[in-house]
């Protein structure tokens, strides 16, 4: 079982407190999360938006209790809008926040992931001073905390700054969501939290506000699923043509099939290998990198790094 409370709020009173992009920020990562690329159920979400509704801070505790009540596989939330310094630390700001009643600390909401029998927890927070929660090593009543195993934070901004909007959407979400849709994805196609911080890290400029991850996981955490770029039955066939790790093969002129001299069994090799190629998992150590010159002029290819680590998985059967 996976749930997910997703909130959007560009609503705070009017004037120069309204937000422009949270809603659609919320909706964009609403139809991510809820389904893998090829629409298999990936988590139960609940949706909260601003122009549906009024996110006070008492429907905002009571979403984030239950959230994190009961036992689950993984909950995820993710928070879109206001978010402030008090004296205490950082706070998200639901639609009725006001000066000495910011909102929901930060430091309440790692409590509940901390406290919850949930197995995995996924924070992701897309407001101004997110990092008070992403810091290393966070605080609870001003005090450091470690994050419990299973949970992982992933914050817009540091403590001190702000989150950028561009164009009706947050900077920080559309590089999330990018990465969800498959930019951080691995070659089978897995997103994990981890891939998803390096993904909108590597994207920021050098001037802009920096992401801060914070996860304490003992085993990789999905997610979502996207296609993979290497199918599973060519992963496996890595060990049918490459009987070692270091295995050099060599293809001649019947691999090739425009040639007069092809065999089928060797075009459908060639075949796979040129989609493991693709894939980055066959490297091709001569001046011309096109399997087709490995075939015509009877040179070899052979495992990249990447693929002496997928041989190994293999292997070991854990593809």
């Amino acid at each position: 079982m996976k749930r997910a409370l997703i909130v959007g709020i560009n609503d705070y009173g009017g004037g120069d407190n309204d937000l422009l992009g949270c809603i659609n920020d919320a909706n964009k990562m609403n139809d991510l999360i809820r389904v893998h690329e090829n629409k298999d159920a990936n988590f139960d979400t609940i949706l909260l938006t601003s122009n549906e509704q009024n996110i006070d801070k008492v429907l905002l505790r009571e979403k984030l209790d239950e959230l994190f009540d009961e036992p689950a596989d993984m909950a995820f939330f993710y928070f879109s809008g206001h978010g402030t310094m008090t004296s205490t630390g950082g706070a998200i700001c639901p639609s009725d926040a006001k000066k000495y009643d910011a909102g929901i600390s930060m430091s309440d909401i790692l409590t509940l992931a901390n406290q919850s029998k949930v197995k995995e927890v996924i924070v992701i927070l897309d407001c101004c001073h997110s990092g008070s929660m992403g810091r290393v090593p966070p605080l609870v009543n001003g005090n450091q905390v470690t994050l419990r195993e299973g949970v992982s934070i992933l914050s817009a901004s540091r403590e001190s700054e702000s989150s950028i909007e561009i164009g009706g959407e947050g900077l920080f979400t559309s590089l999330v969501c990018d990465a969800l849709a498959g930019g951080a994805a691995d070659i089978q196609g897995t997103v994990t939290p981890a891939s998803v911080y390096y993904h909108v890290e590597k994207n920021f400029g050098a001037w802009d506000q920096r992401p801060l991850f914070k996860s304490y996981i003992s085993r990789s955490t999905t997610l979502r699923n996207t296609s993979p770029r290497v199918k599973k039955e060519d992963l496996r066939s890595l060990c049918d043509i490459f009987p070692t790790i270091d295995h050099e093969f060599y293809m001649d002129k019947t691999y090739e099939e425009t040639e007069k001299v092809a065999i089928e069994g060797n075009v459908i090799t060639f075949k796979t290998l040129k989609r493991l190629q693709t894939g980055g998992l066959i490297e091709i150590p001569h001046a011309k990198p096109d399997l087709y010159w490995v075939a015509i002029e009877e040179r070899y290819c052979k495992l990249s790094h990447l693929g002496r680590y997928y041989f190994n998985l293999v292997i070991n059967n854990k593809i």
